[in-house]
């Protein structure tokens, strides 16, 4: 028998015993618990078993507290003549106890081990076009300088302490190396800069939401539901100004007959709205 959390494995096999030749039997009837069967036929007279046929079962139990699954699990020994029974138990506790019709059990328990599992933030995959700028704009004279000027002062001892520190060590000496001599695409940002007085206004319609929820006066409610609905006007049209300024400010940025004029453009009109009003650009020539 056997009790723990991992998966057993068989007491001997073909590379131990070459003359032991296993045989899978499909007609041996298997329970709905996963309990299956495996026969092992001795080809050899000089083998130390008392019969030439050696019956294994192994049952993955999970609840073998449950006296259905013990019954189950005799009237199989029973009728099949099984010689050896491997049990997989995860839930059996060192104080537990179970008996099997003609059987001695060999126990080998195990606590749980609860293991702390750091949890790693996966990163965006970095796009191929900040790839390449990072290739070509890197200085690889220096870099690899600079690895080498490293690995100089890397010592490797014939032990396992020796050489994860110094793999370590290396892998750090890359990393400095990249961070120094490969730049990085700085990107845009193309969020939208909201000045402060729409941010004030935001503040007062929220004060003023969370009041009005509050509220059970219905002339008072009346009141308040105004004032939200009129600060939310304020915020569009503010918000409309502070886009038409930010995008004002981009173009007013660029030279004339700039390419980067077409992309700037093709990401605004996603953006944009008919209300925004007149651009002013003082760059035309």
């Amino acid at each position: 028998m056997h009790a723990s959390n991992t998966r057993p494995k068989f007491i001997y096999s073909e590379h131990q015993f070459p003359s032991l030749v296993k045989e899978k039997h499909d007609d041996i009837p298997r329970p709905s618990q996963g309990l299956y069967s495996e026969q092992f036929k001795s080809n050899s007279k000089d083998d130390l078993f008392i019969s030439n046929l050696i019956k294994i079962v192994h049952w993955n139990a999970q609840g073998i507290s449950n006296i259905s699954k013990i019954t189950e699990l005799n009237n199989l020994l029973d009728n099949l003549n099984i010689d050896i029974v491997l049990l997989n138990e995860t839930f059996l506790k060192p104080n537990h106890k179970f008996y099997l019709n003609n059987f001695n059990i060999l126990r080998s328990d195990r606590e749980t081990m609860e293991v702390e599992l750091q949890l790693v933030s996966t990163t965006n995959t970095p796009r191929t076009y900040n790839e390449i700028y990072s290739y070509k704009e890197a200085n690889w004279i220096n870099f690899k300088s600079f690895i080498d000027e490293e690995l100089k002062h890397i010592i490797i001892h014939p032990n396992s302490v020796s050489i994860d520190t110094a793999l370590h060590k290396f892998s750090s000496t890359i990393l400095l190396a990249r961070n120094k001599y490969i730049p990085k695409r700085q990107q845009i940002n193309k969020s939208l800069e909201i000045s402060s007085n729409t941010k004030l206004c935001i503040s007062e319609r929220n004060r003023i939401k969370r009041k009005l929820q509050r509220c059970q006066n219905s002339t008072e409610k009346n009141v308040l539901s105004s004032i939200v609905r009129q600060l939310n006007s304020l915020i569009r049209q503010n918000i409309f100004n502070d886009r038409n300024k930010s995008w004002s400010n981009m173009l007013s940025k660029l030279e004339p007959g700039d390419n980067k004029f077409w992309k700037i453009t093709k990401f605004k009109r996603g953006k944009s709205n008919n209300n925004i009003g007149t651009l002013i650009v003082n760059n035309c020539k």
